[in-house]
């Protein structure tokens, strides 16, 4: 404690100190120099004590059997839109970390979607009327539909037709587009009031789709927005997040309902309706299916909860974030076997 000496004074809220000198970083070989590693080299000793290295992935991302190189894309993962960005947590590994995909200029994104061939997202913006896409790496982001919409609220990717949906509440209308935003055409434009979200079915060649009108409903129509019934007519307040999947071998509808405040479920026909979760909702807004696992973002409680098809084993997936929108679970493996199998007619000159 003796011979201090002052080198600069007066300064406001001085923080971290380090000293610069060469033997403090002494000259030494790394063995990452010219390493085969894809992504992210990291130096350490062998057992013998010998300078070695170990190759890493991104966060979420996978190493190759290799060790060394990585998946370029994940197969498993979360997508939910939070207005100003849109994030993604990885299933593939065991750390589960919600990332901020390079998007820019995000105002108001609502509903959000995946396609699979090009590995890219679409997604809508309330406060822009637009819809808009992109890589997940953030290449190639560009709008492509700016014009005539009001309110686009709801959005659905067909991966299998390579068409995207979307719904307008201020047109009262759904319409559709190629992947570009060329060949729009409305599909459904009658027996709506506020339209909300929507789910492509491509397998079974329809789409499902909430409604906030002064009678809340969840109807259904074929792909080219023929056949449109009612599937859920009676009980619904403001059915907001919508999702179809299969399970037990029996398809079924899942949605929640921010007036009700309760998480629901239903045979694709409407019947075996019943009530999953009715406590501690205060405001649920988007919903996803993944195996036998829901998923769903809450505005009040600001989080990305998840609970068993039952009900069962509710838990949180992220908190403490504001503005939670859409959400959607992927399995790119489980979506390219489905694209295999679906015969659709558009594939062979377009129909």
């Amino acid at each position: 404690g003796v011979g201090t000496k002052v080198f600069v004074a007066n300064l406001f809220y001085p923080m971290d100190l380090h000293v610069m000198h060469p033997l403090r970083q002494p000259q030494c070989s790394s063995r990452c120099r010219g390493n085969r590693c894809s992504d992210i080299c990291l130096a350490h000793p062998s057992e013998s004590g010998k300078p070695d290295y170990s190759c890493a992935c991104p966060t979420g991302y996978l190493l190759k059997s290799d060790k060394q190189k990585c998946f370029i894309e994940l197969n498993k993962f979360l997508l939910f839109a939070r207005r100003t960005d849109i994030r993604v947590v990885s299933y593939d590994t065991a750390f589960r970390a919600d990332m901020v995909l390079p998007l820019n200029g995000l105002q108001g994104a609502v509903a959000l979607d995946y396609e699979l061939d090009q590995n890219q997202v679409f997604w809508t913006d309330v406060s822009l009327d637009s819809i808009s896409k992109s890589s997940v790496t953030g290449k190639d982001q560009k709008v492509v539909v700016s014009t005539s919409l009001e309110s686009p609220a709801g959005l659905a990717v067909d991966w299998v037709n390579e068409k995207v949906y979307w719904t307008d509440a201020g047109t009262d209308k759904i319409e559709v587009s190629n992947f570009d935003g060329s060949h729009r055409s409305v599909v459904v434009w009658s027996g709506m009031e506020r339209p909300r979200d929507i789910i492509v079915d491509p397998a079974n060649g329809c789409f499902y789709w909430t409604d906030w009108g002064t009678v809340g409903k969840i109807s259904k129509a074929y792909l080219d927005g023929s056949h449109a019934s009612v599937v859920i007519g009676s009980n619904l307040t403001w059915p907001n997040g919508l999702t179809v999947g299969i399970v037990d071998k029996v398809q079924y509808l899942f949605w929640v309902d921010a007036g009700r405040k309760v998480i629901e479920k239903s045979q694709v026909d409407g019947r075996r309706r019943e009530i999953l979760i009715s406590l501690e909702l205060p405001h649920p807004f988007g919903i996803t299916l993944s195996g036998k696992t829901l998923f769903w973002t809450d505005w009040q409680k600001k989080s990305v909860q998840k609970a068993q098809t039952d009900g069962s084993n509710r838990d949180t997936v992220v908190n403490n974030l504001d503005h939670l929108m859409d959400i959607h679970f992927y399995n790119r493996s489980a979506m390219k076997e489905v694209k295999a199998k679906t015969n659709t007619p558009c594939a062979i000159d377009n129909g």
